[in-house]
């Protein structure tokens, strides 16, 4: 009977302490938050935090053990704001800034490329790796560096640049593909002679029932693959 007791007090203390570290790594990005942006702590709420992991690839692969490392996570809000924190190599990285650079790339876009753009698709990756090349991890950035920005996201191949562009009404061009096809090639070529690259974007036109709350997910500004679908079917985009 003391043996039963003591094991299950040795239980009860283990799950108390897992219940500290847990609590305490939680908090960790905090101070960079506060830091970084200038934010008030005690406003800075901790949702969850998901350590590090292998994710099996196997299925996108020939390879039957092809694991891919999982960086560590954070969910945080700030007042009404929810966003990410990954800690890749020894520093924090967070995506705290998405709708904003989202925005400042598609006024860019708009003024520079073509007013009918509506969007854009942002990977939260896409901000992390930025910062790591021209940025320290605690800087913001800023919008005097769109175009390097969106330089940088186009010829980043590890996800494709992908470019909404606005129609009031869609139908005309879901049976006119030749119509269809030379908006999407000559809003490829003018993009490419922007930023002097030779990656054509991928483009789609759309109409007004793209929306933020269509493309914005836990990893970025961009439509997922049920979305996407749904949207084709609907015909709100081709």
């Amino acid at each position: 009977m003391k043996k039963s007791k003591k094991f299950i007090l040795a239980i009860i203390i283990i799950v108390i302490a897992l219940v500290f570290v847990y609590l305490a790594i939680l908090q960790m990005p905090k101070s960079y938050l506060s830091e970084k942006y200038n934010l008030e702590r005690n406003e800075i709420k901790s949702v969850y935090f998901l350590p590090p992991y292998f994710r099996d690839e196997s299925n996108h692969s020939s390879n039957i053990f092809d694991f891919e490392k999982v960086n560590p996570k954070w969910k945080i809000k700030y007042r009404d704001n929810n966003f990410y924190v990954d800690y890749i190599d020894g520093k924090y990285y967070d995506d705290f800034q998405l709708t904003q650079i989202c925005n400042w790339s598609v006024n860019y876009l708009q003024k520079n490329i073509d007013s009918h753009i509506l969007g854009i698709e942002i990977h939260s990756e896409s901000i992390y790796y930025f910062q790591m090349e021209n940025n320290s991890s605690s800087e913001l950035i800023q919008e005097s560096q769109i175009h390097n920005f969106l330089d940088f996201v186009l010829k980043d191949y590890s996800n494709d640049f992908v470019v909404y562009y606005s129609v009031n009404d869609i139908s005309p061009y879901i049976d006119d593909t030749e119509t269809a096809t030379k908006i999407k090639s000559d809003l490829q070529d003018k993009i490419c002679k922007h930023f002097n690259f030779n990656r054509k974007p991928i483009v789609y036109i759309v109409d007004d029932e793209i929306t933020e709350n269509n493309i914005y997910s836990h990893k970025g500004y961009f439509l997922e693959y049920k979305q996407f679908e749904l949207l084709k079917q609907e015909k709100h985009l081709i």
